[in-house]
């Protein structure tokens, strides 16, 4: 029950808190090791060093008895005073190889030895290093002569121990404001580090759909909160294509239904007032050949939808532009029959070469069918034009027209929806036609752009990769 509440308070605590707890923790937790590291290998020092200053007194105790001839007991002692005493607390003890007691040091300390320590030293071991206490205990094994010897000997290391302990209370006294110190700066640094995301999360917010096309301007350089902006801009971009697509769809489905309907009515309209029954039969199956074409429109629209959706690969299909172009043309001949429209294939293209692109047959024969319509509507003297031609990555497709040149200013706005130019002020329709083929042919990884030919005409200019 503890730790779930534990695991709570930290999930619902801020993200600045967590960076600053988070950094306190771990710098306090490798300070408090590293200190700890100094301080026991110090301890480690002082006691191997206390040790070797143990062995050296014994040692030449050691050699003063055994190995110098000359020396006596008495002289013995007095060396002992001046040198050995130097040792707080300090008691050498040597025996023979029978372990009993050779020399005792002179000071007035008592010293306790398990006889143990002898035994092991009697059985070969050469060396015995204990800790009693204060005490630090050493025992050793001597040879002289084909001689055994042993030594014991026993001191407290006061002037050690007290640098030890003055070395702890300086690593306990600096960690503390070493953590102090931690804290303040963690909270700060926590507070820089979030800064930038707390400013995210203020721009986020102000984001609604009344204002969907406003972007987060203050982008950090290069770090993470930068690149977290620049996703999140790309994606309100993502949001803000899709939701005017679907704002729009009605639109475009009125759009791009009007004709074909019209042209229905207007037939069964002329056939119910011949009421002849071979005028009828005609009109039924105009009508159909119609619905399939409205059926048509649908199916593309709902093609459109679902790639924007990322439900289907809009370049699944292998497709010759050039059948698409005169199936695109048999239709506006259909609707207006007074109409040619030039044709025109530059170079090998005419043998079929550099033809096919991959994309969706309905979707590009919509975007064909309202081009040549804008052109056919805004030719006024010489007949809409259609050009093709291909390099070796890309098929580009001209459509021309003679009407009025579209203005500096209206250009900027060609792709926008519900736009209208000033040339078509007596021209049917609802400003949604080029949106809707700017959609498709960026869809089929294209582009779609207007400019004016070199003779004066208004040229839109469609160009696709090939396959």
């Amino acid at each position: 029950m503890g730790t779930d509440i534990i695991s709570r308070r930290i999930k619902n605590t801020p993200l600045r808190g967590k960076l600053a707890w988070g950094y306190t923790l771990v710098f306090t937790l490798l300070f408090a090791f590293g200190f700890s590291a100094v301080y026991l290998i110090s301890e480690h020092y002082r006691q191997e060093e206390f040790y070797q200053r143990l062995q050296d007194r014994m040692t030449t105790t050691y050699k003063l008895l055994i190995q110098v001839e000359q020396i006596d007991h008495d002289l013995l002692q007095v060396f002992d005073r001046n040198t050995i005493n130097s040792l707080y607390d300090e008691k050498i003890l040597l025996f023979d190889s029978t372990g009993k007691v050779i020399y005792s040091s002179i000071d007035d300390a008592k010293i306790s030895y398990s006889k143990n320590l002898i035994k092991k030293l009697m059985s070969g071991e050469t060396e015995i290093k204990i800790t009693e206490g204060n005490y630090e205990l050493l025992a050793l094994q001597f040879k002289n002569d084909n001689q055994t010897f042993y030594g014991i000997a026993k001191a407290y290391d006061r002037f050690g121990r007290s640098k030890i302990a003055f070395l702890r209370k300086s690593l306990f006294v600096v960690f503390f404001i070493i953590a102090t110190l931690l804290v303040s700066a963690s909270l700060w640094m926590a507070k820089i580090i979030t800064a930038p995301i707390s400013r995210l999360a203020k721009n986020i917010e102000g984001i609604s759909p009344n204002n969907i096309s406003d972007r987060i301007n203050d982008v950090p350089a290069k770090d993470e909160i930068g690149v977290l902006t620049k996703k999140f801009n790309e994606l309100l971009d993502k949001v803000e294509n899709a939701f005017k697509f679907q704002h729009h769809f009605i639109h475009h489905v009125s759009h791009e239904l009007k004709t074909p309907l019209s042209v229905m009515m207007a037939n069964a309209e002329g056939a119910l007032a011949d009421n002849r029954p071979d005028t009828l039969q005609q009109s039924l199956l105009f009508q159909k050949n119609y619905l399939m074409e409205v059926s048509r429109i649908i199916n593309a629209m709902l093609d459109i939808s679902k790639t924007e959706n990322k439900l289907i690969d809009v370049t699944s299909d292998d497709i010759r532009i050039d059948e698409i172009l005169f199936e695109c043309i048999d239709e506006i001949s259909q609707l207006t029959p007074s109409v040619q429209i030039d044709v025109m294939f530059e170079g090998a293209i005419e043998k079929g070469d550099k033809l096919t692109i991959r994309g969706n047959n309905r979707m590009l024969k919509m975007a064909f069918i309202n081009l040549l319509k804008n052109a056919v509507n805004y030719s006024d003297r010489i007949n809409p034009a259609l050009e093709v031609n291909s390099s070796d990555r890309i098929l580009n497709i001209k459509f021309y027209n003679d009407g009025g040149i579209i203005t500096e200013n209206d250009r900027k706005h060609l792709f926008t929806h519900l736009f209208r130019g000033e040339n078509s002020t007596d021209k049917k329709g609802f400003g949604l036609g080029l949106v809707l083929v700017q959609r498709i042919i960026k869809l089929h990884n294209g582009e779609i752009f207007y400019t004016v030919a070199p003779d004066g005409r208004n040229c839109f200019v469609v160009n696709l990769p090939l396959a």
